[in-house]
């Protein structure tokens, strides 16, 4: 038998992508098996996804066992402002903003870890700079304003970098993903051992890549009571894998770190919020933002939502279709994160 020549390759190719596209479009038809949720009480049904939280956690294959030992330093900038890091043999692998708002607390201060996206800062959600047009607007800095302590990490920020880390890590079992998931949570620890936190009053919001950490953290961290994703939240079947005018596809782009092993088989992004489930969660989608076309976003949102609704709680998640791009929207994050850590 003859081997394939060039033309006789691209036709390999062809066909192997779309039967990887195929069987990825087919994520309904495989998940009978694995998912058994019980509606009955919100007790039970948390019990019923807990081999389907364990599993999520494996798959984001976290901190490898040499960082467990980090160490963690903390300096004062100036009033209510600190910087907190992890240290590993005398090297920062992740640093954060720590700010608490003005006055003396009479208890403990809720707290809203705040994560930015590509490009993004601690800096940009603090309302110190951001991009043009605006993405941000300051909420880091409204959160404080309103009363809340915020954790402010600085996460790796370009592709090129992020790509780097991931292709390292993954040579040991892990993903970038999962070390600096690993990171934040050392940090969201100390941060609850050394201020004055309320841990029953814990929030999460991040844009676009913060967005994802916020989806991908919230399952694993019971802890974290109510969140708000912006830009993020997808189709994620078709997002990933099917390219689209109306959309852009992470298959044709070059964010090479957006693609996680194993990641498809059972978590497209309504079942990542059926783990979140039954706490709290908004999110935020822009009509005008590229990342995701409407439609879609709605059907995955609605798959979503009936795990919510079957528990009686449809109110718990909602989603704010707005007129605007890849960015969040201040007025109804600020509502829904305060009016649930304020209660």
């Amino acid at each position: 038998m003859a081997l394939p020549t060039s033309d006789r390759q691209s036709d390999l190719s062809l066909n192997l992508e779309q039967c990887l596209v195929d069987r990825i479009l087919d994520y309904p038809q495989h998940q009978d098996h694995f998912w058994r949720r019980d509606y009955s009480s919100e007790s039970a049904y948390i019990e019923s996804v807990a081999s389907a939280r364990q599993h999520w956690s494996q798959l984001l294959a976290p901190l490898l066992p040499e960082f467990r030992d980090c160490e963690i330093a903390l300096q004062k900038v100036q009033s209510r402002n600190w910087i907190l890091q992890v240290r590993h043999k005398n090297r920062s692998l992740m640093c954060s903003r720590v700010i608490l708002p003005a006055g003396d607390p009479s208890g403990s201060l809720p707290l809203v870890i705040c994560l930015h996206g590509i490009g993004g800062s601690p800096a940009a959600v603090l309302g110190e700079t951001d991009t043009e047009p605006p993405s941000y607007f300051g909420y880091g800095r409204e959160l404080i304003e309103s009363g809340c302590a915020v954790l402010v990490p600085a996460l790796l920020d370009t592709f090129a970098a992020r790509a780097r880390i991931n292709r390292l890590a993954l040579l040991l079992g892990s993903s970038v993903w999962g070390l600096e998931l690993g990171l934040l949570r050392r940090l969201f620890s100390e941060c609850l051992d050394r201020f004055p936190i309320d841990a029953d009053r814990i929030g999460i919001w991040g844009l676009s890549m913060g967005g994802a950490y916020s989806l991908f953290w919230m399952p694993v961290e019971a802890r974290l009571r109510v969140g708000v994703i912006s830009g993020w939240f997808n189709h994620r079947c078709r997002k990933m894998a099917v390219s689209d005018p109306n959309y852009t596809c992470f298959l044709d782009s070059e964010e090479e770190h957006a693609f996680l092993p194993g990641w498809l088989r059972h978590f497209s992004d309504r079942d990542l919020a059926s783990l979140i489930c039954p706490r709290p969660l908004l999110i935020q989608s822009g009509r005008a933002d590229s990342i995701a076309d409407p439609r879609l976003v709605e059907e995955e949102f609605k798959a979503a939502q009936l795990h919510y609704q079957r528990l009686g709680i449809g109110d718990h998640l909602r989603w704010d279709l707005f007129d605007g791009g890849h960015c969040v929207r201040l007025a109804s994050g600020l509502e829904f994160l305060l009016d649930r850590l304020n209660r």
